[in-house]
């Protein structure tokens, strides 16, 4: 079932809103990235206690928006997307949105201590959008969840974990390696757009999951 997951999602990455609501992702995690870096280079302490805490709940803010935003695309079932879905639930629901980003926060910290894969953003952002995916989905109330198994078999999972992790490695390098031989990686920005194209890729492994959600609905 993962290498038909991949396949799916591989070919929902024709669709131009993917790529839309990628840019939204990226600008809503590069602000407050940024702003934490800038501030560091003044203050450290202040700058990394910025970053912790704004550019964790950032990043699980805009993973949360992106998912809901094209859910359709994530599960299969069409090119369109939702812009103003998202909105829409934090105004109407924000106690759910407000647990659902507060969990995806945590799921962040703490594979921060994970050796290895907690390392990638990439594997980050993927995990946070499975929980974004298993708290929306039965939410929503538009698809019969209760016999959706969100944790797949051990093999599947870790076809999925794997696979966000080199995703996100090779995008890192990409970008990371030029910043390197310029001698600019330390730079607030540098270090703002190394953290986003780190994460972003994971969102890409999330098409493969959402394609394996997708297919038992």
């Amino acid at each position: 079932m993962f290498w038909e997951s991949v396949k799916i999602g591989l070919s929902n990455l024709q669709h131009v809103n993917f790529y839309i609501a990628l840019a939204l992702y990226s600008v809503m995690v590069w602000v407050p990235v940024l702003l934490a870096g800038t501030i560091s280079e003044k203050n450290p302490a202040l700058g990394s206690v910025i970053f912790l805490i704004g550019g964790t709940l950032a990043q699980s803010l805009a993973t949360f928006v992106f998912v809901v935003s094209i859910l359709p695309i994530l599960i299969n079932a069409s090119g369109e997307a939702i812009w103003k879905a998202p909105w829409m639930i934090m105004g109407t629901a924000p106690w759910f949105v407000i647990k659902t980003i507060g969990l995806m926060a945590i799921a962040a910290i703490v594979l921060g201590f994970i050796p290895v894969v907690g390392q990638f953003s990439s594997f980050t952002t993927f995990v946070e959008s499975v929980v974004a995916l298993m708290m929306v989905i039965p939410a929503i109330g538009l698809f019969p969840s209760n016999n959706i198994e969100f944790i797949p078999d051990l093999l599947t999972s870790l076809g999925f974990i794997v696979s966000s992790a080199f995703i996100g490695w090779c995008s890192f390098m990409i970008i990371v390696g030029p910043l390197v031989a310029m001698g600019k990686e330390k730079t607030a920005s540098a270090q703002a757009l190394a953290f986003v194209l780190g994460s972003a890729p994971g969102l890409v492994a999330a098409l493969f999951y959402g394609a394996y959600v997708g297919q038992q609905i």
